[in-house]
């Protein structure tokens, strides 16, 4: 059984066939939102995944590891395009994630790729892990909305 069927009684169903339709449709609504916001909240958790691995490929390369250089440039690509993807399931899902979070997570972003070269090992590790946090403290919201 589903979130919502175990809520309703033989009692909420309506006797007339256009209210069962609106039911229906009402349901159907509900779902296909829940599913958008779900599928907003895997993302968040992938994007923390990349910008941990991106956290790592820098910190290597900072540390003068020149073998991480491809990976941090296309760990870079890929992030940038889940923020992309992000907003894009944010404005589907109702936009449960605010504006304010969602400019707070790209400013950090690019924080962290501006000039990243000329950034010394802790200040580079700690920009990587303020954003984790905030990505973490938005997952817990939208968890609670969900």
């Amino acid at each position: 059984m589903g979130q919502i069927e175990h809520c309703l009684q033989e009692t909420d169903m309506p006797e007339n066939p256009s209210e069962h339709s609106t039911l229906a449709n009402n349901l159907f609504t509900a779902h296909r939102l829940r599913m958008a916001q779900l599928d907003l909240m895997v993302t968040i958790l992938n994007l923390s995944r990349f910008i941990q691995r991106h956290r790592g490929a820098t910190l290597a390369l900072l540390g003068g590891d020149n073998s991480f250089r491809n990976q941090v440039e296309a760990l870079q690509k890929q992030t940038s395009a889940q923020f992309d993807y992000l907003q894009c399931l944010n404005n589907s899902a109702d936009k449960p994630l605010a504006d304010n979070d969602y400019e707070q997570l790209t400013l950090g972003w690019l924080t962290i790729i501006k000039d990243w070269e000329n950034d010394d090992l802790h200040h580079s590790f700690e920009f990587h892990s303020h954003l984790l946090e905030l990505i973490i403290r938005i997952a817990r919201q939208l968890s609670d909305q969900v």
